[in-house]
């Protein structure tokens, strides 16, 4: 089968690419960056985007103008033309939402599905202006993807009649992503001078305010005097997405900050790391905090459960009935009282409580990622739809 895959570079359209690739489907990919530089696969081929061969006309590394992407438009579509010409493929998917899959929506070309992400869970005031440029995509598509039953509700909300929506979240590679420990953990918990019995919090998510790492610092120095045990915060350098100056100031204010609260000393930082080392840095750790404004149904906290590691999170509307509303620490959002109090009393408890009194939790949160989320399944989930379309 002919899979013609368009939209935005990152994990999120990486991993289907990788089950696509690994089941022997020919796949091309149109995008600004190529998701496999370094080693090309034989059923692989990627096409640069009109606007990734005009920034590099132009030596560009930032973005276009409103005005140059709309005078691109019908190059872009065009392009979209030439391509499923040559290539004739079975099934296009999109993923996430850019200005190609906006042309792919205007190429009017078939079967289409979009894989929606967590374009439908931001807040009001930015989903308001969204809307407006997602329903074009969203009705064009013969089936949409999405990562949970809110993100479903969302979408026959919003388009009247809602093509075929079906529920298939990245998922996780639970023999992958399980719970590590022993020697060579002890080692790099020592190579970070991380002390000896010390309780690390981890927040793994991407470096932006969008994740709302100052209130987590926030939290740390009030629960800080509160622990009976020394306690790390340790964050992830992921910069994705962000300009070098808009990431240069967010850290200097949290350095700053961190400094005025006297916990700089407590607060270490690692680079960001390949997807897959990510088990080895959960089991650094004896707990994750998320606390992203909106989200989807991340795949953060489904490699965490997996890792048999306490989540610390926020409860938003896309993670009610899952396996994060049961087995996380939940902390109430801003329009209910306090973050920051809520969530250093949260760090308290996962802190200071022994480990024998979670463990089964733990166990237990493992197993319904395992039975629900395992990637097998979702795999299994997409290769099916890509057949139905096909009929």
């Amino acid at each position: 089968m002919r899979i013609l895959m368009l939209g935005i570079s990152g994990i999120a359209s990486k991993r289907p690419l990788d089950w696509l690739l690994q089941f022997g489907y020919t796949v091309w990919f149109i995008g600004e960056s190529d998701l496999y530089e370094k080693e090309t696969p034989i059923n692989y081929r990627f096409i640069p985007s009109i606007l990734r061969k005009v920034k590099l006309k132009q030596n560009k590394s930032g973005d276009l103008s409103e005005a140059e992407i709309e005078d691109l438009r019908p190059t872009q579509i065009e392009q979209l033309h030439q391509i499923v010409r040559e290539f004739k493929p079975n099934i296009i998917h999109a993923h996430g939402f850019c200005f190609e899959v906006e042309c792919c929506a205007i190429a009017d070309i078939h079967p289409f599905i979009f894989s929606v992400w967590g374009y439908l869970s931001l807040e009001e005031t930015v989903q308001a202006r969204l809307d407006r440029k997602l329903y074009p995509v969203l009705k064009a598509a013969d089936a949409l993807i999405v990562e949970s039953q809110a993100i479903v509700e969302k979408c026959q909300a919003l388009v009247q009649p809602c093509p075929k929506t079906e529920l298939i979240p990245l998922g996780v590679d639970t023999q992958h992503f399980r719970p590590y420990n022993g020697e060579n953990v002890d080692k790099a918990r020592q190579l970070l001078r991380i002390p000896q019995g010390a309780k690390v919090l981890l927040s793994p998510r991407v470096w932006y305010s969008y994740y709302r790492h100052q209130e987590i610092l926030e939290a740390f120095a009030i629960a800080k005097p509160q622990f009976t045990h020394p306690t790390i915060l340790l964050f992830i350098l992921a910069i994705r997405g962000y300009s070098i100056e808009e990431i240069k100031s967010y850290y200097e204010n949290f350095y700053k900050r961190a400094e005025e609260l006297k916990i700089s000393k407590q607060i270490y930082y690692l680079p960001e790391m390949p997807h897959d080392k990510m088990p080895f840095v959960y089991s650094l750790s004896d707990a994750i905090i998320s606390l992203p404004k909106t989200d989807a149904l991340a795949s953060t906290l489904l490699e965490a459960s997996a890792c048999s590691k306490p989540i610390i999170t926020v409860l938003h509307p896309s993670y009610k009935g899952t396996f994060i509303e049961e087995f996380c620490t939940l902390v109430k959002p801003n329009d209910t009282g306090d973050l920051t109090a809520n969530l250093a009393a949260a760090m308290v408890k996962i802190v200071n409580q022994p480990e024998a009194e979670c463990s089964q939790c733990l166990a237990a949160s493992r197993q319904v990622v395992i039975e629900q989320y395992d990637e097998t399944i979702m795999q299994r989930r997409l290769f099916q739809l890509y057949q139905e379309l096909c009929k």
